[in-house]
């Protein structure tokens, strides 16, 4: 199977004020590590710089305190520290097969809040077994380029034998881990409690590992946020402030 070649760029975005604008088009985009170029929407402009190449479908940056990146590649499964200053990539070993056909492989990473200090990541992926295949969350400990003292927290049910909409997407925020499943192009699994596929869940234990503790008895029951997600490949966190108001008579 032939895979294409991808670039990563980082964007600069410049907040834009006043009335909206045509979007211009941009300048000429480059592969070259190092290149720039710019564009416009009405809301914003973006600088955009190539830090990286020779990548095979990177579907996931994570920035490291040390001023590096993770990148995970779908296909190939294959999670790889960038250095954003050079482009160079190092691969990280101990990473765990993954189905790579069609939605998946490697398909998020994320880094814990206190990464400085425990070296804790958080990843999802594809796993293949007899059953069939089905979204895998796990938790490890980054020593030097390799993987160590994986935890798993979630796979995905029911296995299922195709290789269609997996999802997924992981969020931090507060303690808990929101995950994004896909619902594996079956609908009606969406629809049903009973199983994980089609929903967006929440993990309580983030912080418990972080502090040196061990998981407490419950913490990895899941509970379901939403449902009839379909193949959800974007998560993102959206606070609502409302100032009370005290009311008097």
């Amino acid at each position: 199977m032939r895979v294409r070649s991808w670039s990563i760029a980082v964007a600069i975005v410049v907040v834009a004020g006043g009335a909206h604008h045509k979007l211009q088009a941009q300048e000429t985009a480059s592969d070259t590590v190092g290149s720039c170029w710019s564009y416009r929407t009405p809301d914003a402009r973006f600088r955009v710089e190539v830090v990286a190449r020779g990548l095979t479908v990177p579907v996931s940056a994570a920035f490291l305190p040390d001023g590096r990146a993770l990148v995970a590649e779908r296909p190939v499964g294959r999670l790889s520290y960038v250095n954003l200053a050079s482009g160079a990539l190092t691969p990280i070993e101990g990473v765990p097969p993954v189905v790579g056909q069609v939605d998946g492989g490697l398909l998020d990473v994320i880094v814990h809040p206190d990464f400085s200090r425990n070296g804790q990541i958080y990843f999802a992926y594809t796993e293949h077994t007899d059953s069939g295949n089905a979204t895998v969350v796990e938790r490890a400990r980054l020593d030097a380029n390799r993987l160590v003292d994986r935890v798993r927290l979630l796979a995905v049910h029911p296995y299922i034998d195709n290789v269609n909409q997996f999802g997924a997407r992981l969020l931090l925020d507060h303690g808990y881990l929101y995950i994004a499943i896909g619902d594996r192009e079956l609908p009606d699994l969406a629809q049903d409690l009973s199983t994980d596929a089609g929903k967006i869940d929440s993990h309580g234990s983030m912080f418990v590992s972080a502090q040196g503790g061990s998981d407490p008895p419950g913490c990895l029951e899941l509970r379901a946020m939403t449902l009839t997600i379909l193949n959800a490949e974007r998560i993102a966190l959206v606070v609502l402030r409302a100032r009370d108001r005290e009311h008097r008579g």
